[in-house]
């Protein structure tokens, strides 16, 4: 009797995830369960890949908006709350990339700057 409510629960489990299509891309958006979960045309399916990692040079999910909302494609703010930073593109919300907010010692500013022993 164990057996068969086993089988029917993973019976179960495994026609909710093939309610979906299967991703075409590798872009990754969430794992949940061990399911691997990609958008594509505004709706969500099913990716085989196990990872993000194709993802890591993918322009359209380096913001926390995604897939909600897409990336902007610079990096003037114009709101923030607790999600994070917010433009407008296309008069359409859009999110922040994490790359806009990356420090660099590249600043414009030699390194030896503040070294009062070059003065």
């Amino acid at each position: 009797m164990k057996f068969s409510n086993i089988l029917s629960l993973l019976f179960v489990g495994y026609e909710a995830v093939h309610a979906y299509s299967d991703c075409k891309n590798c872009r990754v958006v969430t794992v949940e369960d061990g399911v691997s979960w990609g958008v594509e045309n505004n709706d969500w399916c099913v990716s085989k890949f196990k990872s993000s990692i194709c993802n890591k040079n993918d322009s359209k999910n380096q913001c926390f908006s995604y897939p909600d909302y897409p990336c902007c494609s610079g990096c003037d703010a114009i709101y923030e709350d607790d999600d994070g930073k917010w433009g407008v593109e296309n008069n359409d919300w859009c999110g922040i990339k994490d790359s806009c907010f990356k420090s660099s010692n590249d600043a414009g500013i030699a390194d030896d700057y503040y070294d009062e022993s070059k003065y």
